[in-house]
């Protein structure tokens, strides 16, 4: 993480990504949009989201390391950009749970891009995880399960 700005880091030298799977029966009914079950799907796993971010900061805490938790995407998002100083995408591609598609989605290999994310930030010295440098959609324009057609340029890691 330490080619990431200090400031949008907090500091902080070690990110943990926590992700957690959306249920794929809600996620392979939308269609053209959030559905009424999608909502309360990603209420839930927010819900969870900050139920384990909290647990991992207060595990770090009680053994003498300072955390900083990135608060579950739900809330602190620019209105004009729709994005975040630090997006939880950022860590988990550094932490290796996957990569950026051509969608701007965190792409995992066991489970696709049906996860959310949370992150916390802290001073512990834990296993660095090698982390992805590229996007493996290459090419790809095929729709994938029931997502349309990917038509965006591959991600560029120059960016955060």
């Amino acid at each position: 993480m330490r080619e990431l700005p200090k400031e949008i880091r907090q500091g902080f030298d070690t990110g943990i990504s926590i992700a957690v799977k959306l249920d794929y029966r809600v996620v392979s009914m939308i269609a053209s949009g959030p559905t009424m079950e999608y909502h309360a799907e990603f209420i839930r796993v927010n819900n969870l989201l900050k139920i384990l971010g909290q647990y991992a900061s207060d595990f770090l805490q009680d053994r003498g390391y300072a955390t900083f938790k990135l608060a579950v995407t739900d809330i602190g998002i620019d209105p004009e950009t729709l994005s975040t100083p630090l997006p939880h995408k950022t860590i988990a591609t550094k932490s290796g749970l996957g990569w950026i598609d051509k969608n701007a989605l965190l792409v995992t290999r066991p489970l696709g891009s049906a996860v959310r994310l949370t992150t916390v930030l802290t001073n512990a010295d834990l296993p660095k995880s090698v982390s992805f440098q590229r996007s493996f959609c290459g090419n790809c324009t095929e729709k994938q399960g029931s997502w349309e057609v990917l038509n965006g340029a591959p991600f560029s890691f120059g960016t955060y």
